[in-house]
């Protein structure tokens, strides 16, 4: 058995499960699209877990992030789902035929296909099913690992050493190499979906160019009843009874992927027997962006002149100290931190500016930093008010390199407890740039620099 080490990450829009990343140099968590660039940034492969959850807690919200794969189907969020008749069937049937029995509650997952459909026609995305398996019951590894599975297809064949295995493995999931297979309906012997366009041969996961028609090609050992159905951005195109198929496709921009379809398959509509991974023709697009706005109005804050100053603020077992300072000859702001020891609880350090009477007309601001060290800071607005008002929050990476961040406040999304969805301008009291235990360790201590702090107003 070979075993590759990852984790799943819980962000504040749902759970991420990661392999093939270099060690983190802090803490990864928060809001999704900050961990989904973190991953990205580590080398990472990150599948959104069970997406369509009925749990809110578990359900993934922030599908415009370029996440890398997402779950198809998976077994936890089908039982979640599952009707107390379907419960009370699988308590008896359960302990004669395990894999068919977890198999039961399966239905085509209608929103979860429309997704990753919706996600490969502007990106390249791949698909995975789940077991999720927790271990509830008696024998449940053994027969969640027999009732779903990812076939993975290997350019190499493993050679039993682990860390070379490994990486084969991850590339291939990387690829797209491979198939989700409901192993409760029956294993298949063999299954092939590949495209042909003059002597290139195209596999699931691979881009290529619009141009020249293509044959696709699919096969399949299966059952009989078993059918092989085409379908392009996610519409049905082709069907048939036989184990194998050749359609002509025109060389157009289209995502295509093969679903084999079975008889004696569960749910209403029945679920897939084999999903393959897509084969993109034409580079997915996202749409045109929108013009560049205006050039900006500033008020920079590096220097408030005779308005409010910049202070820190920090818990009682954490110290942040701020000096002036000076920056290729600008002024500058320069904050040493130390996070308080012990559990990670409430430690924070932050450096905050009251904000000026006409916060409310300026809709982003903007900043030049470095870090002494590989952080993710946390840019927050505090509403006017006592006893802990609300807060929204958007967090940059920062490190020994001097980058520009933009910040917009749109974007900001609620600190937990609130609810707000968006920050009231015309009540906002503080500006803050926060490092705490979301994403910055008990003990860890540091320098952040700061210049052409700036508020800044697009005029549109």
């Amino acid at each position: 058995m070979l075993v590759i080490d990852g984790v799943e990450i819980s962000t504040a829009g749902g759970h991420y499960a990661v392999i093939g990343m270099a060690p983190s140099p802090y803490p990864l968590a928060g809001e999704a699209r900050d961990v989904v660039e973190d991953v990205a940034r580590l080398g990472g492969f990150g599948v959104v877990s069970h997406g369509d959850s009925p749990d809110p807690e578990l359900r993934w919200t922030n599908w415009t992030e370029d996440v890398d794969a997402l779950e198809w189907l998976n077994l936890g969020t089908v039982w979640k789902q599952a009707t107390g008749v379907q419960i009370a069937r699988a308590s008896i049937s359960y302990w004669f035929r395990p894999p068919e029995t977890l198999a039961l509650p399966m239905a085509r997952p209608i929103a979860m296909f429309e997704r990753l459909d919706r996600l490969a026609r502007t990106r390249r995305v791949v698909a995975l099913a789940a077991t999720d398996a927790h271990g509830p019951l008696p024998r449940s590894y053994d027969a969640c690992f027999r009732t779903i599975s990812t076939r993975i297809e290997l350019d190499v064949p493993l050679d039993g050493h682990a860390s070379d295995d490994a990486r084969k493995v991850i590339a291939a999931l990387r690829a797209g190499r491979h198939y989700s297979v409901v192993d409760a309906l029956g294993a298949p012997a063999a299954f092939e979906f590949v495209a042909r366009r003059g002597s290139a041969i195209v596999r699931a996961g691979d881009i290529i160019p619009e141009g020249n028609p293509l044959t696709l090609e699919a096969h399949v050992a299966g059952p009989p009843g078993a059918r092989l159905t085409l379908l392009r951005d996610g519409a049905l195109v082709h069907e048939t009874g036989d184990s194998r198929m050749m359609y002509q496709a025109d060389g157009g921009r289209a995502v295509y992927r093969i679903e084999v379809r079975t008889s004696n398959a569960p749910g209403q509509p029945p679920i897939p027997w084999i999903v393959s991974n897509p084969i993109f023709v034409g580079t997915p697009t996202r749409s045109v962006a929108a013009p560049s706005p205006p050039a900006p109005t500033r008020v920079d804050l590096t220097e408030p002149g005779g308005g409010p100053v910049w202070h820190t603020e920090a818990d009682q077992a954490s110290v942040a100290t701020l000096t002036a300072a000076a920056w290729d000859e600008r002024p500058a702001l320069d904050m040493h931190f130390t996070l308080g020891a012990g559990p990670a609880k409430s430690q924070f350090v932050a450096l905050v500016l009251p904000m000026p009477p006409d916060f409310a007309s300026r809709d982003r601001m903007t900043f030049r930093a470095w870090a002494s060290g590989p952080l993710r800071l946390s840019v927050q607005l505090r509403k006017r008010g006592h006893e802990d008002p609300p807060r929204w929050r958007r967090s940059v990476y920062l490190d020994q390199t001097p980058r520009t961040a933009t910040v917009v406040f749109d974007d900001m999304t609620p600190v937990p407890p609130n609810l707000i969805p968006a920050p009231p301008r015309e009540s906002i009291g503080d500006l803050l740039f926060v490092l705490d235990t979301t994403n910055t360790a008990p003990e860890a201590t540091g320098e952040i620099v700061f210049t052409d702090v700036a508020l800044e107003r697009t005029g549109r």
